[in-house]
C-alpha cells in the first residue's frame, strides 16, 4: 500500500511539472517584463513646448514627476499633440507633489506642452529597442534674432523660414526682486500662437514652435532677460 502511495505522489509531481512547463512554453512572456527605450527627457519649472519627437512603436508611455517649488503648490499639466497640431491627449493634471505615467497608442511624430509653475521631470519611452531622440546640441540651428532687457517689450516682426524653430531664454531678478517672466508669440496679423515662457524668478529654458512665417513677440516682465530665436537648418 505504501508503495502505491509513493508511486501516486511521484506521478502527481511529474504531472504538475509538465503542466507548469507547458504553460511556460506556450507563453514565452511569462516572467518577462516589457522592454522600454528612452526617447526624450525634459526637466524644468515652468511652461514649455517641446521639440517634435518620433515614436516608432504602437504603444509608448510618458513618465512624470513633479513637486512644489519655492512658490508652493501649483498646477502641473501635460498635453500631447500630433506634429500637425491636433491635440492627442491630456496625460497629466495635478496640483502639488505627485508622480505617475500614462500610456499612449499610435506611432508617429508628437510634441508636448508642459504647463506648470513647479519643478518637474518628464520622460518619453517607446516599447522595445529604439533610437533615442537626437540631442539638442547635435541638431543644427541658425540664430535669427536676439533681445535683452529688463521690462515689457513688443518686438519687431521677424521671418522664420523653417518648419520647426525655437525660443531660448534666460531670466533673473533685478534689483526689485523676483517677478513674472512671460513670452507670448503672435503671428504678424496679431493672432496669438502660443505662450513660450511663464516663470517667476531665475530660470532658463527653451520652447519649440512649428510653422514658418512672420511672427512677433511680447515679452512681459520686470526682470532682466535674454531671448534668442533660432531656426532649424
Amino acid at each position: 500500500m505504501q508503495t502505491l502511495l509513493k508511486w501516486a505522489r511521484k506521478c502527481s509531481q511529474v504531472f504538475m511539472g509538465l503542466v507548469i512547463f507547458s504553460i511556460s512554453f506556450a507563453n514565452p512572456l511569462v516572467g518577462q517584463e516589457a522592454e522600454w527605450s528612452e526617447i526624450a527627457k525634459w526637466q524644468g519649472k515652468g511652461y514649455k513646448s517641446t521639440e517634435t519627437f518620433h515614436i516608432p512603436s504602437n504603444e509608448w508611455r510618458i513618465l512624470w514627476d513633479t513637486k512644489p517649488g519655492k512658490h508652493g503648490d501649483m498646477n502641473f499639466q501635460i498635453f500631447v499633440y500630433e506634429a500637425s497640431g491636433s491635440l492627442a491627449s491630456v496625460v497629466a493634471n495635478v496640483i502639488g507633489k505627485d508622480k505617475d505615467s500614462s500610456y499612449m497608442r499610435g506611432s508617429g511624430d508628437y510634441y508636448l506642452i508642459i504647463n506648470t509653475g513647479q519643478p518637474y521631470q518628464v520622460i518619453i519611452e517607446a516599447k522595445g529597442q529604439v533610437k533615442k531622440l537626437e540631442s539638442h546640441s547635435a541638431a543644427k540651428w541658425k540664430k535669427v534674432v536676439s533681445w535683452e532687457g529688463k521690462g515689457i517689450k513688443n518686438t519687431e516682426t521677424i521671418r522664420i523660414s523653417s518648419q520647426e524653430w525655437r525660443i531660448s531664454w534666460s531670466t533673473k531678478p533685478s534689483e526689485y526682486g523676483e517677478m513674472n517672466f512671460q513670452i507670448f508669440v503672435y503671428k504678424a496679423d496679431g493672432t496669438l500662437v502660443t505662450m513660450a515662457a511663464n516663470v517667476i524668478g531665475k530660470d532658463e529654458d527653451s520652447s519649440y514652435i512649428r510653422g514658418s512665417g512672420d511672427y512677433y513677440f511680447t515679452i512681459n516682465t520686470g526682470q532682466i532677460y535674454q531671448v534668442i530665436v533660432e531656426a532649424k537648418l
